[in-house]
């Protein structure tokens, strides 16, 4: 069937259907279905067939074109909505058959009916875009263009909410010839009370909003939320429909207009910008002369603050570049205060709560605070203690741009020709509070303090910044500064240490000398007895004296050596005790650490070991000589760790702890593997006493590992190997021990330990550096509290010795974050081209 054929089926049913329609016009109960269909018919626009059921209206009951179907509209309701390309014809033709009808005396115009959302055939024609159908609407049948619907709105306002053709603007060049049309009536409560200009605005109806503009209507008005049209359209969107939308609006505002703060929370256009990181809008604001940037809001926030608070959208931060960028803070002390605050006082006190830099740390948005920090020519100028500590506690890797434009600069000239000297500034570092100190008891600058916040940040962190050339340059030249204390410190520890032991040995097996009388025993058959010499118990324990030539029986304590002994170590305890309180103020992590537990612990055995010290003839018991041999033990063990201060030795002491606690880590988990074993040869071996009890059953199975397998022992006796059932059986579990134990487990732990240590030869550098810097910064921390007790004169003098950034005058000393002339050519290969790298990056980006 071809698609002429279609149509002409199509019109024939629908002939057919006007007698049924007809038929039913005239009775008291039309019923819904021909209703709805007639208004269908107006709907579609089938303008013949309406025209044929008009013409057998004979004007007796209820008018057809009053009819109302489910949401109150009339036939011209639905014409005016729908009604085809004939829409204006037919609304024509309805209404003045309604114009023609008697019935429709004394009633309310038909034109001016409301359907269940209040509207009119008028607000209809508005929302279709048919200019014609308005003049006809207003001049042919007085419609009233006032008549506001559910919402409020009038068909003025459904013009205003759409302006995207030059129909809408023809609508509304229509509406507004009519006289009777009310340019200052507003919507209702649901839409804000907001008028024409704020709805074409909200709608980014640019075309519209200019109409408006131009004929005059107010542009800086308030609705309900005491927003103006302004700020409705930088919240709208983004778009070029939006943008114009605010440059119309910008053209029409005067200063005051384009600063107006919002009743609801005192915000500007600007602020509402920024935060929806609307960048063309805010570039268009900007661009405009009125705009001020320095507006607070009910919170003491700039729009500045409220680009950072929308750090999660994508372009925030090309939206802070172009406030921070723009022309009207191009002075730098405008622009450190638009920035970081009022910086005449309180960094603070010009906002109420916090500075643009704040909330970029609070919300960790590294890429905004890489830019704030950058954002000045003159870090100094701003980045004071206070901010410093709160970037390096928060995001130490968002300094890293900073060190690589501010931190080393060299002249490439003399570099390439061996003069391999570099200045740098290490204000990023320690902070750049340049003091001159003419006044001796002036404080010294801490240097590592902001450096040290680096130790508590994810690993990858750590190795991004510690082996930054700046960083390492610094620790470099630091760590020479300051290791002769190191020295002192590992020498005092071992002091006390070896004190300790001798203590411990000469209590618990004390030191005596006994005189041995000279003659003849009967014992010795005649002969006089060699005289043997009673010596130290602990140099006897070191080969100094052999046991032969040593008389260590029937001794009387010596109680003052061993009170002497004692007293000097609770003096150097007292120090020991002071610099683990101190250590304990100033490392967040102390207790973290096993290595502290393990001092305060031995601090604590060797008082207890201190006590028999006492006494003229002590009786030691068991759980003492326990308790001295825990403290010996635990003392020695430590001593690795003042070794390990040692960049070049540090490396062995992490290889230990990592491999000891990752083996014991996995046999741990083979545990059961053990206690199996243990178990299966205590049955199949009851008379081997190493197995008879579990404990020492898994200790023997734990030896066996290593390798010294003692087979003979467990299967054979003088008389040849045992051939009982069980015995044999045993060998075979026995073999499978070895198998299990000594081959699959000890290579399994091998291997695991290999890598390991491979891992850590990699991470060698990064834990040379934390290293060196976790011992300098406690040694500097505690430098400077003593210099703060005691240090006046030239003693303070000697504290500036042990700072990388104080300089020496003949009179006095100053700090300065600017060091010249660095040696390099006794760096790493790999330093030396991390330099370079750094250098020629920081010059092709300028």
């Amino acid at each position: 069937m071809g698609q002429n054929q279609v149509k002409e089926k199509s019109r024939e049913e629908d002939d057919t259907s006007t007698p049924i329609l007809m038929s039913n016009l005239n009775s008291d109960d039309s019923g819904e279905k021909n209703q709805v269909s007639f208004h269908q018919l107006a709907y579609r626009g089938y303008i013949d067939e309406i025209k044929l059921i008009l013409t057998k209206d004979d004007f007796s009951g209820e008018s057809i074109v009053r009819k109302l179907d489910s949401l109150n509209k009339t036939p011209v309701h639905n014409a005016a909505l729908g009604g085809g390309r004939s829409k204006t014809e037919l609304v024509t033709m309805l209404l003045k058959h309604d114009q023609d009808d008697v019935r429709s005396n004394n009633l309310e115009k038909l034109v001016n009916l409301r359907d269940t959302k209040g509207r009119t055939a008028l607000h209809y024609a508005a929302a279709s875009r048919r200019p014609d159908l308005i003049a006809k609407l207003l001049n042919d049948f007085e419609a009233d263009p006032n008549i506001v619907d559910a919402e409020g709105c009038t068909p003025l306002h459904i013009c205003s909410l759409q302006g995207y053709s030059e129909e809408d603007v023809t609508c509304l060049e229509v509406l507004l010839k009519c006289p009777q049309v009310n340019r200052y009536q507003l919507c209702g409560p649901a839409r804000h009370e907001q008028s024409a200009v704020h709805l074409a605005a909200n709608a980014m109806a640019d075309k519209v909003l200019k109409h408006l503009l131009n004929s005059g209507f107010d542009h800086s008005k308030q609705d309900s939320r005491g927003l103006s049209p302004l700020h409705l359209a930088v919240n709208a969107g983004d778009t070029p429909e939006a943008v114009a939308c605010v440059k119309e609006l910008l053209r029409a505002c005067n200063i005051k207009e384009v600063n107006a703060k919002s009743a609801e929370n005192g915000q500007t256009a600007l602020h509402m910008a920024a935060y929806k990181c609307h960048f063309n809008v805010l570039r268009a604001l900007l661009d405009e002369t009125n705009t001020d940037i320095w507006v607070l809001d009910d919170q003491k926030r700039t729009a500045l603050h409220w680009a950072t608070e929308a750090w999660f959208r994508n372009q925030s931060l090309a939206c802070i570049k172009l406030l921070v960028e723009s022309n009207k803070v191009a002075d730098w002390q405008d622009k450190a205060n638009f920035l970081y605050g009022d910086n005449t006082g309180d960094p603070r006190s010009k906002y109420k709560n916090e500075t643009a830099m704040e909330i970029a740390l609070k919300h960790k948005a590294i890429r905004i605070t890489e830019y704030l920090i950058q954002a000045h020519p003159s870090p100094e100028a701003w980045l004071d203690d206070q901010m410093m500590d709160k970037i390096y506690r928060t995001l130490p890797e968002a300094m890293i741009p900073l060190m690589n434009s501010k931190g080393l600069t060299y002249n490439p000239a003399k570099f390439h020709e061996r003069n391999e000297s570099i200045d740098a500034s290490f204000g990023c570092l320690t902070g750049y509070a340049d003091l001159e100190e003419d006044d001796p008891g002036y404080p010294v600058k801490h240097e590592t303090k902001y450096l040290h916040s680096i130790l508590h940040a994810p690993k990858e962190i750590q190795q991004s910044l510690l082996l930054h050339p700046l960083i390492q340059i610094f620790i470099d030249i630091k760590w020479k500064k300051i290791q002769q204390l190191t020295w002192i410190t590992i020498i005092f520890q071992f002091i006390w240490l070896l004190l300790y032991t001798v203590l411990v040995f000469e209590v618990y097996v004390p030191d005596c000398k006994e005189e041995v009388n000279p003659g003849i025993d009967s014992m010795t058959n005649g002969e006089t007895p060699k005289n043997k010499t009673r010596s130290l118990k602990f140099l006897l324990s070191l080969g100094f004296y052999s046991s032969e030539d040593s008389n260590i029986n029937d001794c009387v304590f010596n109680t003052g050596a061993a009170i002497s002994i004692v007293v000097v170590l609770y003096v150097m305890s007292a120090f020991v005790v002071m610099k683990e309180i101190f250590q304990m103020l100033n490392n967040r992590k102390y207790f973290r650490s096993y290595a502290n537990w393990a001092q305060w612990t031995l601090l604590i055995v060797f008082f207890i070991n201190s006590i028999p010290a006492f006494y003229s003839s002590p009786e030691i018991e068991k759980w003492q000589i326990y308790l001295a041999a825990a403290g010996m033990f635990i003392g020695w063990v430590l001593s690795l760790r003042e070794i390990a201060k040692f960049p070049n030795c540090g490396i062995y002491s992490a290889i230990l702890k990592k491999v000891f606690w990752h083996c014991l880590k996995m046999l741990g988990f083979y545990v059961p593997l053990l206690v199996a074993f243990a178990l299966t040869l205590r049955l199949l071996l009851p008379g081997k006493g190493q197995y008879n009890y579990l404990f020492f059953g898994i200790v023997k199975v734990l030896i066996l590992m290593t390798g010294e397998l003692d087979f003979d022992d467990s299967f054979y006796k003088d008389e040849g190997p045992q051939l009982a059932l069980n015995f044999i059986y045993g060998q075979f579990v026995f073999l499978l021990l070895v198998f299990v134990t000594t081959i699959v487990l000890l290579n399994l732990l091998t291997g695991l330990a290999v890598n390991d240590v491979q891992s850590l030869i990699e991470e060698a550098e990064i834990n040379r550096l934390s290293n060196e810097l976790e011992q300098i910064f406690l040694l500097e921390s505690l430098l400077l509290f003593i210099r703060d007790k005691l240090g006046k004169g030239s003693l303070a003098e000697f504290f500036h010795k042990f700072n990388v950034t104080s300089v020496a005058t003949p009179l006095y000393y100053y700090v300065t974050s600017k060091i010249s002339g660095i040696e390099t050519r006794s760096y790493s290969p790999d330093l030396k081209k991390r330099i370079k790298m750094v250098m020629t990056a920081d010059e092709s980006s300028d």
